[in-house]
């Protein structure tokens, strides 16, 4: 027999949505029962159960080439501005190509994450000041048996996912952080992109 568990009330309410998809999760997903303490109605519209997840998603590696604790300041603050921007901005349709109808939505989502070097490289150094202020768990990931890839060589500072229902919108949102207009100390290490299948199941299924 199920049972239905109950919830703390929230401290403060559900923040104002344009829609179903909250800023910077790729993959949302909610509880079936609206917690006590929620406009249950609304929330049986925007977040129960699992949410439909976007199509294409672009991972950039990245460093930061500063010293300062003023400059990292700096570059932080422009990067979250850019991804707020990019999650509300009017959709931009004269840069497809030809013959391309565009995508049928322009959901966005940009999700940055720190990463272990951003408070302490390999090489022990505090440059920042913020290793007292790391994450408990936030460290560099051990190496995978038969695997090239080396975290410990290959880790970067920050980690931006951008996701969204077409590929050409994540190429126009990377696109800006790589040629500097973002900030000219973003540093891109790497790219790499995925999608998944029209009818979400899984290659190897």
């Amino acid at each position: 027999m199920a049972t239905k568990k109950t919830s703390k009330p929230l401290s403060r309410p559900l923040p104002t949505l344009c829609g179903p998809f909250q800023s910077g999760i790729a993959d949302p997903q909610w509880p079936i029962i609206a917690p006590s303490g929620t406009d249950e109605e609304r929330y049986a519209v925007e977040r129960a159960g699992r949410i439909s997840p976007q199509s294409f998603v672009t991972v950039l590696a990245i460093d930061i080439a500063v010293s300062r604790r003023q400059d990292l300041a700096d570059v932080m603050r422009a990067t979250s501005d850019f991804a707020r921007r990019e999650m509300v901005r009017p959709p931009v349709k004269w840069n497809l190509p030809i013959g391309e109808g565009g995508p049928a939505t322009y959901r966005v989502t940009v999700t940055i994450g720190l990463g272990p070097s951003l408070f302490l490289t390999l090489q022990g150094n505090d440059r920042f000041q913020l290793n007292h202020a790391r994450p408990r768990w936030l460290r560099t990931m051990p190496t995978v048996p038969g695997d090239e890839f080396n975290p410990a060589t290959e880790a970067t500072d920050l980690l931006m996912v951008i996701a969204s229902d077409h590929p050409y919108v994540n190429v126009a949102i990377a696109r800006s952080v790589v040629h500097g207009y973002v900030d000219k100390r973003l540093l891109v290490r790497r790219i790499e992109q995925g999608f998944s299948r029209p009818d979400k199941r899984e290659f190897l299924r």
